[in-house]
């Protein structure tokens, strides 16, 4: 399928996180991880419930400003939502810088707060809870891990971001429609996570015994 869908320019992009990262460092890089929370949830979120997170600590001189803004932001929610139905993101890798990592990795899991369905089962928690490594209050102690080890999954997971994302909406999308990620077209392997399946974050653990024991807890 090829990909005509109108894009944000690059300068729309460089302006979004310039005035976000204003507002506070990182700002732009957890909003990426929120927005990609949201587009992937196990339920349709409304803007009302994540946009006041986005442009907390902002005060609009007036309705141009304001209209502008999260005009731009629903814009950048909507090409998230739209590459993720094309198997692609714009999570980071193993190339991005550790902060931008743990940024998007924060906004993510701030997007699964938000959506008690994460909850519901214990794969559905996994995936709510596949990006805990990485966010920058992670110690080894909550993974039961040492640092060597904790730092080894992160590595693991840097690299994987994007596909877990995809698994994740694709995983979510089939239990909608009643069928299996199998059934779906397109390049993604099954990701589903049963209690004595490797853990999602690359660690080579059960999940039970990795991400799974946090997810629970």
């Amino acid at each position: 399928m090829e990909d005509t869908k109108p894009r944000l320019a690059d300068e729309d992009w460089d302006e979004l996180e310039a005035w976000l990262d204003a507002i506070e460092s990182g700002r732009f890089q957890r909003t990426m991880g929120l927005l990609h929370g949201i587009a992937v949830a196990p339920s349709p979120l409304v803007p009302s419930r994540w946009l006041p997170l986005v442009v907390t600590g902002h005060s609009f001189s007036d309705q141009h400003e304001a209209t502008k803004w999260i005009s731009l932001v629903m814009r950048a929610a909507s090409e998230v939502r739209y590459l993720i139905s094309m198997d692609r993101t714009y999570a980071p890798d193993e190339t991005s810088d550790a902060d931008d990592v743990a940024a998007f990795a924060t906004g993510y899991l701030v997007a699964t707060d938000l959506d008690d369905s994460w909850k519901a089962s214990d794969e559905s928690r996994a995936y709510a809870t596949a990006f805990l490594p990485l966010v920058a209050t992670a110690k080894p102690e909550d993974f039961g891990v040492d640092a060597e080890e904790l730092e080894s999954r992160r590595g693991a997971l840097r690299g994987r971001m994007g596909d877990v994302i995809v698994a994740t909406h694709h995983t979510f999308a089939a239990a909608a429609e009643g069928t299996t990620p199998h059934n779906r077209r397109g390049p993604v392997r099954n990701a589903r996570v049963g209690r004595n399946d490797p853990c999602s974050c690359g660690s080579g653990k059960k999940w039970k015994k990795c991400c799974g024991g946090v997810a629970s807890a």
